[in-house]
């Protein structure tokens, strides 16, 4: 497996971070995690844009939205297999079944938008859409799904990335990644 800055896809220039399942033999599960500043109150926005390559069927991995405690804060996930986007919670699955966002198609760049509520926000709900990002954010049709999340134990803290046990031949690219304090 391959963790590197690439100029073969990237959609603001000049380069964006590949994560390359299709080459060598590793079969096993891990993850890279980046930090993000937190804010007690308002919201924060966490917006970026992934492009998959490769069968669709083959690409599983996810995204973790974690707070600082990264072993046991965990808030979302963002999965994807299957060409299917879902956002799931640490609700119980009684109360917060996953909800699916979206599927996507190979080759094309999808734009992630989550908004993450804080500690003193007037609810607990994540937002989270997921759009072709070739539309303008004007022309976009699909409203954010609301799901009710446990908020962190202290603060936000890191968006990980986790691929799956067992899967390759698949390419991920991540680029425009911004965080932003709303409200």
């Amino acid at each position: 497996d391959l963790v590197i800055v690439s100029n073969m896809q990237a959609l603001s220039k000049p380069n964006s971070m590949l994560i390359d399942r299709s080459t060598g033999e590793n079969t096993n599960m891990w993850g890279v995690a980046t930090t993000f500043p937190n804010h007690e109150t308002g919201r924060i926005r966490l917006s970026f844009a992934v492009l998959i390559q490769g069968a669709g069927n083959d690409a599983r991995f996810s995204f973790e939205i974690r707070g600082v405690k990264t072993n046991t804060d965990r808030i979302a996930t963002i999965s994807f297999k299957n060409r299917d986007v879902r956002l799931n919670t640490n609700k119980p699955f009684v109360s917060n079944p996953k909800v699916h966002l979206g599927t996507y198609k190979p080759n094309q760049w999808y734009r992630l938008n989550l908004v993450l509520p804080t500690k003193n926000s007037a609810d607990s709900n994540l937002r989270a859409s997921l759009t072709p990002d070739s539309e303008k954010p004007a022309e976009r049709k699909s409203a954010p799904k609301g799901v009710e999340v446990n908020l962190p134990k202290v603060a936000y803290g890191q968006l990980m990335l986790n691929v799956a046990p067992k899967k390759r031949h698949y390419k991920v690219f991540i680029d425009d990644v911004t965080v932003e304090h709303i409200d």
